[in-house]
């Protein structure tokens, strides 16, 4: 059996290898292609570039070849010039501040009982025209609405989250156990995956995330008894 194991263990790992080595050989092949492009195909590539993009890659200049600058150059001067695309740039970071700041008042002003039309008389905006504000202010009540309600303790988070923890401690603790009987080691990626596959099948039955401290506590229950239940089969069965 451990011989077995060996040679699957081996042939994955020179797959795995060539799979590697075959990333590399398509990388470098697709870099002396781009190096060797002309300033058109240059031109037609940076056209699909966001205005972010070009103005990351105007900021970095030493990346790029002179003929890259000079295609960068000439897509940047069609979008209306680097002053143009800094002040867009500007705008779009003022808006995201204001933007935040809106939010951060709904979060400050916002009740179980307030109302939108309250908020969006409070909330006023000298950047951005009512319909918009009233976007912003809406979509962050239902933002906070929906975080009060993944944070509420139900009956259906107890029992849901009670029968959830069972099952996944149950369906973590199998595998658990089979990966120490067969090489007798702990792997921490396996406990990762293990605690993944906890909080996943207790999130399925209360349909509410981490961010609940009842999900939060069976979902470490359900991983002792996952644990507990690996180790058992140790016991029993030994290593195979």
């Amino acid at each position: 059996m451990k011989l077995r194991l060996l040679k699957i263990g081996g042939v994955l790992f020179y797959n795995l290898v060539k799979e590697i080595d075959l990333i590399f050989i398509v990388e470098s092949k697709s870099h002396q292609k781009n190096t060797s492009m002309n300033r058109e195909e240059l031109i037609l590539t940076y056209t699909d570039f966001s205005d972010e993009q070009l103005i990351e890659a105007y900021r970095n200049p030493n990346d790029y070849s002179e003929e890259a600058k000079a295609a960068l150059a000439i897509v940047i001067q069609k979008r209306g010039g680097i002053d143009c695309l800094l002040e867009k740039e500007q705008q779009q970071y003022v808006l995201a501040v204001e933007t935040e700041r809106i939010k951060q008042q709904v979060r400050r002003l916002n009740t179980s009982n307030t109302d939108l039309d309250f908020l969006s008389k409070m909330i006023v905006s000298q950047l951005l025209d009512e319909h918009q504000t009233r976007t912003i202010i809406q979509q962050t009540v239902e933002e906070i609405n929906q975080n009060r309600e993944d944070r509420q303790i139900k009956p259906r988070t107890i029992i849901g989250g009670m029968l959830g923890a069972v099952i996944a401690g149950i369906a973590g603790g199998i595998p658990w156990g089979l990966q120490i009987m067969w090489s007798g080691r702990i792997f921490v990626i396996f406990l990762v995956g293990l605690i993944l596959l906890c909080y996943g099948i207790i999130r399925l039955f209360t349909r509410q995330s981490y961010k609940n401290t009842a999900v939060f506590v069976l979902t470490a229950i359900a991983v002792v008894i996952a644990l507990f239940i690996g180790q058992l089969m140790f016991e029993i069965f030994g290593r195979q």
